[in-house]
C-alpha cells in the first residue's frame, strides 16, 4: 500500500512530502508512522465508605505521533538541501498540518513538532546517499479530520422553468421559487464538529438554529452584496461582516445575548435559518469538517 505524508508549515507556507517508496531518484522515504491512540482522561470523586469512585467528567488528552524516515539522494550536498527543508518545515515554534493519504484514507490533523528532527549517527543510515531521522509530534487538537470541508446549502431554490413552455404576454416567467429554510443531514464524524455559517445579504437580523434548540442570532442589517461570516470553533470564535468594497468589520458585538456558539452534533442534525422583515438572503450555507478519533 502506497502511503503519502504531506507536512505543511502553516506559518512559512512550505512543506515536505514523505512516501513509502520513491518515484524518483531523491526524496524522503517513510519507514515508520505510529499514531498513538487517544486516551480518556477521567476525573472522579470518592464518597465516605463508597466502593470505588464516581466519574464526574471525562475528556480526551493530546495525541502523540512518532515518525521515522530516510532521506535518499545522489550525494551529500543533495541530502543537506533536503535536510534543511525538513528542519525548516518541522520548526517546533510553528503550527503544522499533517496530511495522511493511502488507498483508503485521506485525513489531516493539526500538530507541532516536539523537537527539531533527530538525525541518525549510525554509518548505515548516515552516508553519502542516506540520512535517517525521527521526529515526534504533539497534536493539541487531537482529532483527525477531513482534508476538505463539507459544504451544506440551507437556502435553496426550487426550479420552475421547464421545456417546453408557453410564453404568456399577460404574465411573467417564473424561473424558480424559494425553498424551505432548513436542511437535514448527518455528521459522519465520531464527535461534534465546529461549523462556519455564511449569509450572503440582504438579511435583517439573521438567525441560524440547530434542531429547534440552540441558535446564533446577529442583530444587524446585512446589506445586499455584504457577507456575514460566523465561526464556532473553540478558541477561534468569530463574527465578521465583509462589506461590498472588501473591508471586514468585526461584528461580534451584534450577537444576540441569548445566542450560543453551538457545534454540529454527531449524527443527525437539522439546521434552519430565519430573517426579519421578509428579507431574503441570496444564499445561506454552512461549512464543517468531520472529526475522527482515529485514522
Amino acid at each position: 500500500m502506497y502511503t503519502t505524508i504531506a507536512i505543511i508549515n502553516e506559518i512559512k507556507k512550505n512543506y515536505v512530502t514523505i512516501n513509502t517508496y520513491l518515484k524518483g531518484d531523491t526524496g524522503i522515504v517513510l519507514t515508520s508512522f505510529e499514531d498513538n491512540q487517544l486516551k480518556g482522561e477521567v476525573s472522579t470523586v470518592k464518597g465516605i465508605n463508597q466502593y470505588g469512585t464516581t466519574i464526574t467528567t471525562t475528556t480526551l488528552g493530546n495525541r502523540d505521533i512518532d515518525m521515522q524516515g530516510v532521506i535518499i539522494a545522489n550525494n551529500r550536498k543533495e541530502i543537506e538541501i533536503i535536510k534543511r527543508d525538513l528542519i525548516a518545515t518541522l520548526n517546533p515554534l510553528d503550527d503544522i498540518v499533517i496530511k495522511y493519504t493511502d488507498d483508503n484514507i485521506n485525513k489531516e490533523i493539526q500538530a507541532r513538532a516536539s523537537s527539531v528532527p533527530m538525525f541518525d549517527s549510525n554509518y548505515k543510515l548516515n552516508s553519502e546517499c542516506l540520512l535517517g531521522f525521527k521526529v515526534s509530534f504533539d497534536c493539541y487538537s487531537p482529532f483527525w479530520q477531513d482534508t476538505e470541508k463539507t459544504i451544506v446549502n440551507i437556502g435553496t431554490w426550487l426550479d420552475k422553468f421547464e421545456f417546453p413552455f408557453m410564453l404568456d404576454d399577460t404574465a411573467g416567467i417564473e424561473f424558480g421559487t424559494k425553498g424551505p429554510n432548513e436542511i437535514e443531514f448527518i455528521n459522519n464524524g465520531d464527535v461534534d464538529a465546529a461549523l462556519e455559517v455564511v449569509f450572503i445579504g440582504p438579511a435583517l437580523n439573521p438567525k441560524v438554529t440547530l434542531s429547534d434548540n440552540e441558535f446564533i442570532k446577529v442583530n444587524k442589517n446585512i446589506l445586499d452584496q455584504e457577507m456575514l461570516y460566523i465561526s464556532t470553533a473553540y478558541g477561534n470564535k468569530r463574527v465578521e461582516i465583509t462589506k461590498a468594497d472588501g473591508a471586514i468589520e468585526n461584528a461580534y458585538n451584534y450577537i444576540d445575548i441569548f445566542s450560543s456558539f453551538f457545534n454540529l452534533k454527531e449524527g443527525y442534525n437539522k439546521i434552519t435559518y430565519s430573517t426579519e422583515d421578509n428579507s431574503v438572503p441570496q444564499n445561506v450555507f454552512i461549512k464543517y469538517k468531520n472529526q475522527y478519533l482515529s485514522l
